[in-house]
């Protein structure tokens, strides 16, 4: 895991961001909640279906009670896991995504930064742009059961309810992509997007036609200092990565869709905002601002976009939403998680070896050799010129 971490955020010290201006989406704060305990209650592909008093987030939270599941779908191939299903208090059908199981395999996820066309524009992916290909495999594993007939018979039995497209991590990237797809099959439906601490799902061209699809119809949630939002990183252009075998791999740019909302702690009495807040009791919401014609279309340089040094990053934030102990998953082995004291240590590792006066690729490689992981080390990194400081050579 310390591998992929160190790979991840070395790169991302040379990504860049565009400078952004838009009048964002109206944040409902209510519906935003409900959202993150639906999330929540995917953690467990075991007793979701039920949505009873074992699941611990089924009826925890009396507006998320009243759900009642239609399909819920487990591939134990990816170890993917979804579910379908209708809240009649609120007049809504959800489709929720589970992230990936553990912590651990998340991160390394994030390490095969490939971009394939998005499947179904209906134009080969010429008009949409590329997404990640684990996403879209993530996505494709579970698109019949919750996309396929059991939605159409709700769609068709409840014509009025909106449909609520909702994820955590990468169940926010594929969650993202199941939305873009539900709206160009279904496009006179009321199709809705919500993701808490979703990485970038693909390129500014998927961006752009992700928000040109929706419209306002998307909530991008990152909490505060969350670092998987920051991955993968996104550059100015395409990045060259040489192996210790003299084999190169090109990171391809990533943009995050519009539109952010950063949830942060609320401002203390003298007016700052605490950074060093692992789980604010009282969170303020800012809907950030968008430009929909930029290459970076959801990245605002006043919200999260804001954060580019090691020490702004933070891994326990990810499973922590609005108030709730989100989305880890009961299930997961304690080694999929890192304690405070072991988030402490190694960022502040990463922070000295990438800052030292080594050069960047022998930091990189000192981080790396050092873990448990057997994945090949970079030699060198060049290219994707960064716009918190530019580079063009490494």
């Amino acid at each position: 895991m310390f591998r992929s971490i160190a790979v991840l955020l070395a790169v991302a010290a040379v990504a860049s961001a565009a400078v952004v201006t838009a009048t964002p989406l109206n944040f409902n704060y209510s519906n935003t909640l409900r959202f993150v305990y639906y999330a929540d209650a995917a953690s467990d592909n075991t007793t979701v279906a039920k949505w009873d008093s074992t699941c611990l987030y089924c009826t925890a939270y009396p507006p998320a009670s009243t759900f009642q599941v239609s399909v819920a779908k487990y591939d134990k191939l990816l170890q993917s896991f979804g579910y379908l299903g209708r809240n009649d208090q609120f007049q809504e059908i959800a489709i929720v995504f589970r992230g990936s199981t553990t912590t651990r395999n998340w991160i390394t996820d994030l390490v095969s930064l490939k971009q394939v066309p998005f499947k179904y524009s209906g134009k080969d992916g010429a008009l949409s742009g590329k997404v990640g290909m684990g996403f879209q495999a993530y996505y494709e594993s579970l698109r019949l059961a919750l996309t396929g007939e059991a939605l159409k018979s709700l769609m068709s039995t409840y014509k009025t309810y909106s449909v609520q497209v909702i994820g955590h991590s990468l169940g926010g990237a594929a969650a993202s992509l199941c939305a873009v797809d539900l709206k160009l099959r279904y496009p006179a439906a009321n199709i809705h997007l919500t993701t808490f601490g979703e990485p970038r799902t693909g390129n500014g061209e998927w961006a752009r036609f992700q928000n040109f699809v929706l419209g306002q119809g998307v909530t991008r949630v990152v909490n505060n200092h969350d670092i998987v939002p920051h991955l993968p990183p996104h550059f100015a252009a395409p990045v060259t990565i040489t192996l210790k075998n003299h084999k190169q791999y090109t990171l391809d740019v990533f943009a995050h869709e519009c539109t952010e909302v950063w949830e942060r702690p609320a401002p203390l009495a003298n007016g700052s905002v605490p950074t060093n807040v692992t789980f604010p009791g009282v969170q303020n919401y800012t809907q950030c601002s968008c430009n929909e014609l930029s290459a970076f279309p959801g990245e605002d340089p006043a919200c999260s976009d804001s954060l580019h040094k090691l020490t702004d990053f933070s891994l326990m934030q990810h499973n922590q939403y609005m108030g709730v102990n989100c989305c880890k998953g009961v299930n997961e082995p304690a080694s999929g998680y890192i304690s405070p004291e072991e988030e402490k240590k190694l960022l502040f590792k990463l922070w000295k070896w990438i800052h030292d006066h080594k050069s960047f690729v022998e930091e990189t490689r000192a981080v790396l050799e050092e873990s448990d992981d057997g994945a090949p080390a970079p030699a060198a990194i060049s290219g994707g010129a960064g716009h918190h400081e530019p580079h063009t050579e490494l």
